[in-house]
């Protein structure tokens, strides 16, 4: 045996190969077209549709699992969990693709899409869409700059450059950060019982649950009450940014207001379209929720309890959440743009038997736009 000289050795290198089990990602697709509007491509020439996969229940991404085996094994939506598997997964995945597919027939001459109302998950498509030049968008914004301002209105020069592009990062980044909270059903939790012939209830609880302290079951609850009112209030902020940003884009002015269904029927028609193609209820949601980050936030302002309500109203929660979810990818269609880089430096420093590490981040952020010309506008309405 070797005795031990107690010098520091380098861990050893262990190669090998790692599976990825959920591999294929449903928001990187594309179909290619030869066609817009009717007017067809040059020779050799194409446009791709964007296809993204989305979940019925709450507009969340879907990611896949495949294998050599089988092309398809297993769907799950990244936000709510919802997940098929085998026949049921390859099934659907069949469905909405041959759904997506009439579809497209609808997107390229300007319609609205529809899904029917089976399944759990649709392909929702992002079509080329005709765009400003930056000359003529610069054009556009600088024509803009002369007119009068009307009361309770915005205008591009009350923003600095790339700004709807920035609110349109900040609704995403809120919103995936809404993704990590757990996904709770109710405020409290309850717990398994069975119904007795009797009429009687017979309640089953843990070793674990019966020994907690009366402060930690405060404690869940706060968190979940806490998880809840986090959704609701982070989802009506996102709203209101995206909101202003497609409209800023769209049509160079923003309503200063912070209610949701005003906000909301400010956007072009065909914007609206496409919203409520995807989400048939969603006026009714906004309507509901319109004053949720206004008022509701302050408690001692809502002496009628709406404003608490926000604590246990996970149906409504959700139902706002996936509101954003569906207004983010109209603000994509709308031509917002952001890219997001990081860019970090470290420095060691040794003393004596002590080293210090220093890390440095640099954060960078662009915004733009590509906006939609009128023509196309005009043809989506009139289509």
């Amino acid at each position: 045996m070797e005795k031990d000289s107690g010098d520091k050795h380098e861990p050893p290198i262990i190669s090998g190969s790692v599976e990825v089990e959920w591999n294929w990602d449903l928001d990187d697709q594309w179909r290619t077209i030869n066609q817009v509007n009717g007017q067809a491509y040059k020779p050799g020439e194409e446009a791709k549709i964007r296809v993204k996969g989305r979940c019925k229940r709450c507009w969340g991404g879907l990611i896949a699992k495949r294998h050599s085996k089988h092309p398809l094994d297993a769907i799950r939506c990244r936000v709510c969990g919802k997940t098929l598997e085998g026949d049921k997964a390859r099934e659907e995945f069949q469905r909405m693709s041959d759904e997506g597919m009439l579809n497209t027939l609808s997107v390229v001459t300007g319609l609205a899409q529809r899904y029917s109302d089976k399944g759990e998950f649709v392909q929702k498509l992002f079509p080329p869409m005709e765009r400003l030049s930056e000359d003529e968008f610069r054009q556009r914004v600088k024509a803009q700059a002369g007119k009068a301002k009307q009361a309770g209105w915005l205008t591009r020069s009350d923003f600095p450059e790339g700004s709807a592009g920035f609110l349109f990062l900040q609704a995403r980044a809120l919103m995936s950060g809404v993704e990590r909270l757990p996904r709770e059903m109710s405020a409290v939790q309850f717990p398994d019982f069975d119904r007795n012939d009797d009429g009687s209830a017979t309640v089953y609880l843990s070793k674990e649950e019966l020994s907690l302290h009366s402060k930690t079951r405060e404690y869940e609850l706060m968190k979940r009450l806490g998880s809840t009112m986090t959704v609701i209030m982070m989802s009506a902020f996102a709203c209101e940014l995206v909101l202003k940003a497609i409209r800023l884009t769209r049509k160079d002015t923003v309503r200063k207001s912070h209610d949701l269904l005003r906000l909301y029927h400010d956007l072009p028609c065909d914007s609206r379209q496409r919203i409520e193609a995807d989400f048939p209820g969603i006026e009714s949601t906004l309507k509901h929720g319109r004053h949720t980050f206004d008022k509701w936030r302050y408690f001692e302002s809502n002496q009628d309890g709406r404003g608490m309500s926000a604590m246990i109203d996970t149906e409504r929660a959700f139902a706002l959440a996936k509101a954003v979810r569906v207004i983010l990818d109209e603000a994509e269609i709308a031509g917002l743009k952001y890219s997001v880089r990081v860019h970090a430096t470290q420095t060691n420093t040794r003393r004596d038997d002590r080293e210090d590490i220093f890390i440095k981040q640099d954060l960078s952020v662009i915004g733009t736009e590509a906006p939609l010309t009128c023509h196309k506008f005009l043809l989506a309405v009139l289509g």
